[in-house]
């Protein structure tokens, strides 16, 4: 079985790659596909310090239970425009059936957290989970 180990990249590595595509292909936007972007708040903070000044428009994905409004701030300063949240379900019992350890309550107040910081969430759904019906 895997374990639940986060190794990531050295903030000034992931800036400078940054940087040479900028460079390279004239690149003003990233998008940043990692699921575990926002779990270290620390490793943002500093991530956003060393960005800001390129004025770069940013995205990420984000677990509902990693939003805290401070970091959001932070983000937003730093260029973050959007942000994707994985709501997965609207419905409390497929969420409880598909182990997503998270509430509808707790979906919503991310996404509230999200605008409150002049970040606009994009809301992923999945469809067929199990336990979903059509009306569900």
């Amino acid at each position: 079985m895997f374990g639940r180990s986060v190794i990531s990249y050295d903030v000034d590595a992931v800036v400078a790659d940054m940087v040479k595509l900028s460079q390279q292909y004239g690149l003003n936007a990233f998008r940043i596909m990692d699921d575990t972007f926002i779990l270290n708040h620390g490793r943002v903070i500093e991530f956003c310090k060393r960005v800001a000044p390129y004025g770069w428009r940013m995205s990420c994905l984000t677990h509902v239970k990693t939003v805290k409004l401070k970091i959001l701030q932070e983000m937003k300063r730093a260029g973050f425009e959007f942000m994707a949240v994985g709501a997965e379900s609207g419905n409390a019992e497929v969420l409880s059936l598909a182990k997503k350890d998270q509430t509808k309550e707790e979906i919503i107040n991310a996404v509230a957290r999200i605008n409150e910081a002049g970040i606009k969430a994009e809301v992923l759904f999945v469809i067929g989970l199990p336990g979903e019906t059509v009306s569900s």
